[in-house]
């Protein structure tokens, strides 16, 4: 067969390649054409196949080198794909400009949201990767808080801005945070707590028990400590507590001290240190007037001492209206009486030393609230003449001996007892 070869006339024989760029090319028909090598061959009479090259395999009517073909990569038919190159019959990646090779993939790292900048670097699941730079992209409804997108109506790490917390008990509602106690606990002032067992919670809101008390099952049960006996609401130790000594409710008079259990005188100066600067300065006015020194009065001094002490603690209800300093309350084994300045009760105030002593005279009673010292007691009673009068025996005291006196003076009150008979029990 005659054919033309590029502008020559050619005999083309047979096993003489006509190379690209022949126009038409057409093999005789006992031959074939090879793309890869660009010539007509005579196929193996024996299997029909291409006779390829030694470096060369036959695949799908073609002659191919496995080791480089990128369809046909270490075997006939294994295709790399898209932006794969085939390198001594492996399949590997040849990414595209702009494009690098991350893990068996071709990445754009300035925009791959799982390898943003580099390979391996993954943006949250909130961001976006925005030139190599992982960046919020928060959705609507939801706010940037410290590199986070959070929903402030319900966050109860940002509730209602960024950065407010709720307690351990609160959840975060419509962006304020509202107590949400678990099942058995109850909403006591901004807290959940449990009404079985906590002590200032007690059965209910508010109920607190005692220092000495704790809450069981919802109601407080004293728990004393080893060395302390149980007495009424409190725990008390029996071998010191005056109210208590030796056994509950055995209670010391304000002269005697609980010593091991038992009531036992005091073995000091009986009076306190501002009780001794106020007797001690009565007597001392008392001598410039040329008067003698009355004596200390045991029973008379436990009266004072009684008498202020009921006003220290009841005295916001006793000295009310009309009702002055020598009123008594009825919180105590005494007669009480509110005594006016007409001195209608004035038996409650004489009979007070035989109601809560052995002494068996009247006692007679001045009183006073500048009680910050000795000095400015005595001095509030220097600057009345009533007062002035029972201590100097003036008036209608002239006719009297004093012959027993008693002190007290504590928490802003001072009384002083005065009686004409000799006390007859002592210290």
């Amino acid at each position: 067969m005659i054919r033309l070869c590029g502008i020559l006339l050619a005999l083309c024989c047979v096993g003489l390649a006509c190379g690209h760029g022949f126009a038409d090319l057409e093999c005789p028909s006992e031959m074939a054409f090879d793309d890869t090598s660009n010539r007509c061959v005579t196929p193996d009479p024996s299997n029909g196949h291409l006779p390829c090259a030694a470096d060369e395999t036959e695949c799908g009517g073609q002659c191919v080198d496995l080791t480089n073909d990128r369809e046909n990569c270490g075997d006939c038919g294994v295709y790399c794909g898209a932006g794969g190159i085939c390198v001594n019959g492996s399949c590997e990646l040849g990414c595209e400009a702009g494009l690098t090779e991350c893990a068996n993939s071709c990445a754009d790292l300035t925009s791959d949201p799982e390898n943003c900048g580099d390979c391996g670097v993954e943006c949250g699941p909130d961001s976006i990767c925005v030139n190599a730079s992982c960046e919020l992209d928060c959705e609507p409804g939801l706010t940037e808080c410290d590199d986070s997108c959070v929903d402030l109506t319900s966050d109860p790490e940002n509730c209602g801005d960024c950065g407010v917390e709720c307690e351990a008990d609160s959840i975060c509602i419509n962006a304020s945070c509202e107590l949400d106690c678990e099942p058995g606990l109850t909403e006591c002032d901004d807290s959940c707590v449990d009404l079985t067992s906590d002590p200032e919670n007690c059965g209910d809101c508010g109920v607190e028990c005692g220092a000495d008390s704790i809450c069981v099952n919802a109601s407080c049960e004293l728990d004393c400590a080893p060395g302390l006996t149980e007495c009424g609401d409190s725990c008390v130790d029996t071998e010191t507590d005056a109210e208590h000594c030796g056994d509950c409710h055995i209670a010391c008079d304000v002269l005697h001290i609980c010593e091991s259990g038992s009531c036992e005188p005091v073995s000091h100066d009986p009076l306190t240190p501002i009780e001794r600067d106020l007797y001690e300065a009565i007597n001392d006015y008392r001598a410039e007037e040329g008067l003698a020194a009355i004596p200390l009065s045991y029973s008379l001094t436990f009266v004072a001492r009684t008498h202020v002490q009921d006003l220290i603690d009841h005295g916001s209800v006793v000295l009310v209206g009309d009702c002055n300093l020598h009123s008594w309350s009825d919180q105590g084994s005494w007669t009480p009486c509110c005594y006016t300045p007409d001195h209608a009760e004035a038996s409650c105030m004489w009979n007070k030393p035989r109601e809560l002593t052995n002494y068996s005279g009247s006692g007679y009673e001045i009183s006073t609230t500048a009680a910050s010292s000795a000095q400015s007691a005595l001095s509030s009673w220097q600057g009345s003449s009533a007062h002035r009068a029972v201590i100097l025996n003036q008036g209608v005291w002239e006719s009297m001996t004093w012959r027993a006196i008693g002190i007290g003076i504590d928490g802003g009150y001072s009384h002083v007892w005065f009686g004409t008979q000799a006390d007859p029990d002592d210290w």
